[in-house]
């Protein structure tokens, strides 16, 4: 007598086994590469053999560059120069734009201090007694006749002299305030950017330049910072916009 359910069973196997077969040749070409006219069942489009192998030449056609450059003892000793003297130029840089926001906001202080303690007319122009005794406002225009018994004066307000003077100082700390985060940004950030740049690594020409901006463009408050041993010390002009900040 036939078992059917025997039959049954026989047959679900070997279908199993024809597809457990099937899912391994497929799984074989896909990893080959080879297609199969078919929908991909088992490596996503990014594993594809293909795929990873362009990956990985394009990421050696990025690394070559700045690698062949470097296989060049010269070349190679230039960009360690260069970045030497850039990594000890942000750290000086660094301690320099620290002292200087901090010197900036001392004028910015007393700056202040000296605007809400001056003598004011009903308006609320603020007036200062110069050294002759004459009263001035803030854009330097004497007070005169009537205006005079108008003026509420506070006995603590600070000189016209001395006025000016806070002025003068809260100009030269925002200058040089100015100056040093322009060479960190402008000069540093411009070569540290270039020397990372391993598609388009720059020249030796370009690298000798890099050394003459970082030397020749630093501020003079940033010279002062640099280390003892540093190359830079020494050879660096301060630009004009740079100037000594007078202690507040």
């Amino acid at each position: 007598m036939i078992n059917i359910e025997e039959i049954d069973r026989v047959i679900r196997s070997l279908e199993a086994h024809v597809q457990r077969q099937r899912d391994f040749d497929d799984l074989n070409l896909e990893t080959a590469g080879v297609s199969v006219g078919r929908i991909r069942r088992f490596l996503p489009e990014g594993a594809h053999p293909d795929t990873i192998r362009k990956r990985r030449e394009k990421e050696q056609e990025q690394l070559s560059a700045l690698m062949a450059r470097l296989s060049d003892p010269e070349y190679a000793a230039l960009y360690n120069d260069t970045r030497d003297r850039l990594t000890r130029a942000e750290r000086a840089t660094e301690y320099a734009l620290a002292e200087a926001a901090e010197t900036l906001g001392q004028a910015k202080k007393a700056w202040d201090d000296g605007l809400n303690g001056a003598s004011i007319l009903p308006d609320g122009t603020r007036v200062f007694r110069d050294a002759d005794g004459d009263a001035l406002t803030e854009d330097g225009k004497r007070v005169e006749g009537d205006e005079l018994g108008d003026i509420r004066w506070r006995d603590d307000a600070i000189s016209y002299e001395e006025y000016l003077a806070r002025k003068k100082a809260l100009d030269q700390a925002q200058r040089a305030y100015d100056a040093v985060l322009r060479y960190q940004v402008d000069i540093l950030g411009r070569v540290r950017d270039r020397l990372g740049n391993e598609e388009q690594p720059p020249s030796k020409q370009d690298l000798r330049d890099f050394q003459d901006d970082i030397e020749k463009k630093m501020p003079s408050a940033v010279v002062k910072r640099m280390e003892p041993d540093s190359p830079a010390v020494g050879h660096a002009s301060a630009p004009s916009a740079d100037m000594d900040v007078p202690k507040l």
